[in-house]
């Protein structure tokens, strides 16, 4: 329903509520892409063996330019919105890690899901994989490409 990141180095925070809109610092934004192309991607590959690694990376290198993600999940969901990384491909998905982001990267007008398309759901932490777009258009790219284990 509502959900908030605070990032305290930079002094950002980050909020949303679901049909209201997503705002940074109490001004509304909208997601931008950052006009790249081939798209900058972010891969969390923390939680990915070395194959599944060398799997994802041979896949999408030829179509987007791969870039790690933050050590913090929510530091990736600004990221997405405010036009520094299009794509973002996450493992795990656990409502500590993820609720808040998701939701403010949808209010904004990017897409959050499932490869699969269906929703992200706090309830179901334990199902692995999600992708999140600086716009649907790019979600639907890496939907197409994802990488499945």
């Amino acid at each position: 329903v509502a959900g908030w990141i605070y990032d305290p180095i930079k002094d950002r925070f980050c909020h949303a509520r679901r049909g209201e809109g997503a705002f940074v610092n109490g001004e509304r934004i909208a997601a931008h892409t950052t006009g790249q192309q081939p798209p900058v991607t972010a891969i969390s590959r923390i939680f990915l063996t070395p194959e599944e690694t060398a799997e994802a990376d041979a896949r999408l290198a030829p179509h987007y330019t791969l870039v790690d993600i933050p050590r913090c999940a929510a530091e990736q969901y600004p990221r997405l919105v405010l036009g520094t990384n299009d794509v973002a491909i996450f493992e795990r998905t656990l409502p500590w890690d993820h609720a808040a982001g998701a939701l403010f990267v949808n209010e904004a007008g990017g897409k959050v899901a499932r490869p699969d398309g269906t929703p992200y759901r706090v309830s179901d932490w334990d199902r692995p994989g999600m992708i999140g777009a600086a716009s649907p258009r790019l979600w639907e790219e890496m939907a197409a490409r994802y990488p499945t284990p």
